[in-house]
């Protein structure tokens, strides 16, 4: 089986070279005979993706099937595992995921020809050639180096089995979904690399594509991101969604510059300098996700999700560097290039683009804070061979965070504001009533709450930024605007604040012997009983806790860990019990059982961790319902073709 599906990737590799080549040949052409050369290497990189999925299919089809021939279906698959973990095992192992990335990549590429609308000759010419090599640069990094149905070295009758900790319904939603969040990433960044080297960066056309795809995978990177959030708060004994992990923190940056490369979009018809701006960004969330992945596989840096130091990370550390230097001369090419017309806007457009602009420095800033912090140790490490020196976590959680998360709530809440000032004609009635509720609010929280000065200033900022949302969302449902952004925004203010407010968590740790109690904050915790249960070759041991408020019986919490006698190179695992409710969460997770009878527990109250969630969740709706709603609500080439007051257009051409 191993050889015909690598047979399946030699095609893909042939194909995407074939169409490289058939781009490059179209250059040279003339008119007539390149639209057929372009027809002709479309059909060979649709021919790619088909291929590239009968290898999924089959890779799939390996574990389903059991055939522990195969090395990665052996070491992490097994025949009694249930059919859907099975599944989830084929992009647990660190070739799958790669191919799956490489597949997904050929697919969306294939799908964007199809779709694409413009005509422009070099545009499409170069666009086939970028994209093509770089298909063919995963597909050859796959089938070279991954090996994803490499044979093992020595036959068995059952396989390893799937991690006990990646047996969750989340962790078979989180890996796929930042695959494909990489995968629709690479589609702006053929877009940009097109128009620059064609020579052809003011259509409207390509700002809806790049529009289009940097939503797309905002919202999958989105629920890779909470998917895996939500499995750590649940599965991991430290009761938390967010660790201070190298790739945890890594996974915001191509977040983050997608988000400045979509604000730079809507800001193109209050300035046009923010061209430069979305040709700057639009592509570096694809290098970011290449460089993440290199460190997910190289070893470079201690993080709870690498798979240790593999033979990918030669081949992703040199793509990588290939397509960063092309987005650096993409970058020079556009700032020495690219012409900025002079603008005459009014007021409000002036007051909107400087807000977007502050909202771009603030994502490129934090990405660049984020990435130095984690790479720090290995910036030291290699040059002055120390570790002394490192940027702590509690300095990021509890001031850089804090304070770049308060200036983004204000920031969104600004904007909205200048918009609907600008729809009323200039009343301070709207800045009336979002500064008048942040202001009670911040007064009570500080004054009487007790809450500390920044927690009080970024729930003010998150009442001002979600009362200036909803009465700009009144007014746009009113005249039948599309409302995909304020839900998104609505979501990031209420994760902000959220977020701020489980901070201040309550935790405590001791021993209890049978019938103790333990008093946190309104809540009483009683150990119970001790219970044990055996199933499946895993024994799961620890502590009955009755949860209590008010002298009243909330919950009956079970914290436990996890041996596996047959199979003792897995370890202890401990899970944490959670009780959900709408303010806050109680969890209490097993430590150990000491050797007079008492249990030690630790026992947190997390406040506000559902809203967290529901703010996740509108991001993700938010950025589908933008991505859904069609074309652009600027429609920058239309405005372009009635030509804008205060601007020229040269004869012929639409632009911005």
């Amino acid at each position: 089986m191993s050889s015909s599906a690598d047979y399946f990737l030699i095609g893909v590799c042939l194909c995407c070279a074939g169409g490289a080549v058939l781009g490059a040949w179209s250059l040279k052409s003339d008119k007539r005979h390149a639209r057929r050369i372009l027809l002709a290497a479309k059909a060979a990189v649709l021919v790619a993706a088909a291929l590239s999925l009968a290898a999924m299919n089959s890779f799939i089809k390996a574990f389903i099937g059991d055939d522990f021939s195969v090395e990665a279906v052996a070491k992490y698959s097994s025949s009694d595992m249930p059919f859907v973990y099975k599944l989830g095992a084929a992009w647990a192992a660190p070739a799958g995921l790669l191919l799956l990335l490489a597949v997904a990549g050929v697919v969306l590429f294939a799908l964007w020809l199809v779709t694409l609308k413009t005509d422009g000759l070099v545009f499409n010419a170069t666009a086939m050639i970028v994209g093509s090599v770089v298909c063919l640069g995963f597909s050859l990094v796959v089938l070279l180096v991954a090996k994803p149905f490499a044979g093992g070295k020595a036959a068995v009758a059952a396989g390893d089995g799937l991690s006990p900790l990646l047996r969750n319904f989340w962790m078979l939603i989180h890996p796929p979904a930042f695959v494909l969040a990489y995968s629709s990433f690479l589609i702006p960044f053929v877009v940009v690399v097109a128009s620059v080297f064609g020579g052809d960066t003011e259509t409207a056309e390509l700002y809806l594509q790049l529009r289009r795809w940097l939503l797309l995978g905002v919202c999958l990177l989105s629920v890779g991101i909470v998917a895996g959030a939500r499995w750590a708060y649940l599965e991991l004994n430290w009761g938390g969604y967010w660790a201070w992990d190298p790739i945890q923190n890594l996974a915001l940056l191509p977040l983050l510059g997608a988000l400045a490369a979509l604000h730079s979009i809507n800001a193109i018809q209050l300035a046009d300098k923010f061209r430069r701006w979305t040709l700057a960004l639009a592509p570096v969330p694809f290098v970011l996700c290449l460089l993440l992945a290199f460190v997910d596989s190289s070893g470079i840096l201690k993080t709870s999700h690498t798979f240790g130091r593999s033979n990918m990370a030669a081949g992703l550390l040199s793509f990588t560097c290939v397509c960063f230097l092309l987005w650096l001369f993409c970058f020079v090419r556009a700032l020495s290039t690219v012409s900025i017309m002079q603008e005459q806007p009014s007021v409000f457009h002036f007051a909107k683009a400087k807000i977007l602009l502050w909202s771009n420095v603030g994502f490129v800033g934090t990405a660049a804070a984020v990435g130095l912090a984690t790479f720090l140790p290995v910036v030291l490490r290699t040059v002055m061979n120390s570790t002394s020196i490192q940027i702590s976590t509690d300095f990021f959680y509890r001031r850089v965070i804090p304070i770049g998360g308060i200036a983004l709530v204000f920031l969104v809440g600004f904007y909205r504001l200048a918009d609907l000032r600008q729809r009323r004609d200039s009343s301070r009635l709207p800045t009336l009533a979002c500064c008048a509720p942040a202001i009670i609010s911040f007064g009570v929280l500080y004054r009487v709450a007790g809450f500390s000065l920044l927690l009080s200033l970024g729930c003010a900022a998150g009442v001002f930024s979600i009362v200036a949302i909803v009465l700009r969302l009144f007014v746009a449902l009113a005249n039948r605007e599309k409302i995909g952004g304020y839900f998104a925004h609505f979501g990031v203010v209420i994760v902000l604040v959220s977020a701020g407010l489980s901070g201040a968590e309550k935790s405590i740790r001791t021993s209890l012997e049978k019938g103790g109690k333990l008093m946190l904050g309104d809540w009483e915790f009683v150990y119970d009983s001790f219970e044990t249960i055996s199933s499946n070759g895993e024994e799961k041991a620890g502590p009955r806790i009755l949860l209590l408020k008010s002298d009243r019986r909330r919950a009956s919490l079970w914290p436990y860990r996890s041996t596996y006698p047959a199979r003792p190179q897995i370890g202890a695992k401990s899970r944490a019990a959670i009780d959900i409710g709408v303010f806050e969460d109680v969890c209490v997770s097993f430590e150990e059982l000491t050797s007079d009878g008492k249990v030690a527990i630790t026992a947190k109250i997390k406040p506000f961790m559902l809203w967290l969630w529901i703010g996740a969740a509108l991001i993700i709706a938010g950025s589908a319902l933008a991505a859904l709603e069609g074309k652009a609500q600027f429609l920058p080439g239309l405005e372009a073709e009635n030509g804008p007051p205060g601007k020229t257009h040269s004869p012929g051409k639409r632009r911005l």
